[in-house]
């Protein structure tokens, strides 16, 4: 912890000094912003903080999901917002996902693009999202070049309904080693990070931004505020929902679980294998929405027993030990938009990612630095 009050002369000399660029959040969008703006700015002083020492939101609590969204998931967009918004949120999310890879490198996160599946639970379903699968394998064409993104196909799960659909371009990364590569940037990139450092204020100066928390104050030439759900609690033009997601891991399974990443119900459920053969699986939060626009750590009984139920019933014909199971928090907007707003002149925002912070952070991270020119 910074013991503002008992700083020495050489402490000082660090933290009382005015920075270049504050970034306030550690998560993908903080990080990928801070390292970029390190490496067009060599020299320049930059500062991350987060409340949390580790992250409590998304970025090290995610099912670990690189993907652009289901064809369910994609329609219920189309119905809600048109197909040119649709078009729209699909070029950021995959022009964010080759940043994400480029910035922290596809194998030192561990990602696999390995594909993936929508699975349903009955045939009127499935039948209806097959019917749309031209105009979607259309639309992901024109942003990313590829042909046949979505194919009906045979289900991986004998107690699903027997058709699914394919999803070529999707994988998933290790969420840990995500994070271990987010601090390996900063120091190499000579990005001093401070955890456990809640900014309260914050004040536009004449030559500078003011950041103002308990028992410490930093002052900055730029100001990024990157904390997603927790931006809930900030100033921004349009407000932001948190959206409190419930993640569980299985123990080891005795038979090989199928490679990829699974979709069910307009991507409010998905699983999928982790290490050591492990069934991780999330989601339901569609069922008590309204309570789950919260901040604080627990489990709703209702989204938790929907979990146990579909895994039993569906995905393994029996309910497995649970040895994991966390909250992580996503952020919401009311147009699906994140937001990714000059506040004031070196202030800018970058949050709300609509729990697709993976592909959609790096991107909004590259599109706030533009704000600051």
């Amino acid at each position: 912890m910074l013991e503002w009050n008992n700083l020495s002369y050489w402490e000082s000399k660090i933290w009382k000094k005015k920075f270049d660029l504050i970034v306030v959040g550690s998560g993908i969008t903080g990080a990928t912003a801070a390292i970029h703006f390190a490496k067009r700015n060599p020299g320049k002083r930059i500062l991350v903080v987060d409340q949390f020492q580790f992250g409590l939101g998304a970025t090290s609590k995610n099912a670990g999901f690189i993907c652009f969204g289901s064809p369910s998931e994609l329609l219920e967009t189309k119905k809600n917002f048109g197909v040119d918004f649709l078009e729209s949120q699909l070029r950021k999310k995959w022009h964010g996902h080759q940043i994400l890879l480029k910035t922290f490198g596809a194998s030192a996160i561990q990602a696999k693009m390995q594909g993936g599946a929508e699975v349903f639970q009955n045939k009127e379903t499935a039948a209806s999202i097959l019917e749309e699968l031209p105009l979607l394998n259309q639309l992901f064409k024109k942003v990313s070049k590829v042909s046949d993104q979505f194919a009906s196909s045979a289900c991986s799960f004998p107690h699903f309904h027997e058709s699914s659909i394919s999803i070529q371009i999707e994988g998933n990364l290790d969420s840990g080693s995500l994070l271990s590569q987010i601090r390996k940037k900063f120091s190499a990139y000579n990005i001093p990070f401070l955890g456990g450092l809640k900014v309260e204020n914050f004040e536009r100066k004449s030559d500078g931004i003011l950041l103002q928390g308990r028992n410490f104050e930093f002052f900055s030439e730029k100001v990024l505020f990157a904390t997603n759900a927790f931006a809930s609690e900030k100033p921004t033009v349009q407000p932001i929902l948190p959206g409190r997601g419930l993640v569980k891991v299985s123990s080891p399974l005795s038979y090989p679980f199928p490679n990829g990443t699974f979709h069910l119900d307009r991507g409010y459920t998905y699983f999928r294998k982790v290490d050591g053969n492990r069934l991780l699986i999330g989601g339901y939060r569609n069922l008590d929405k309204k309570s789950e626009e919260t901040l604080e750590v627990g489990t709703n009984e209702v989204i938790s027993l929907a979990i146990d139920q579909v895994t039993k019933e569906n995905i393994l014909g029996f309910l497995p030990e649970w040895d994991y199971s966390w909250n992580g928090w996503m952020g919401f907007t009311a147009d699906e938009n994140p937001i990714i707003q000059k506040l004031d002149d070196g202030i800018v925002v970058a949050a709300g990612m609509n729990g697709m912070g993976v592909t959609l952070g790096p991107f909004a991270a590259l599109e706030a630095l533009r704000l600051f020119r």
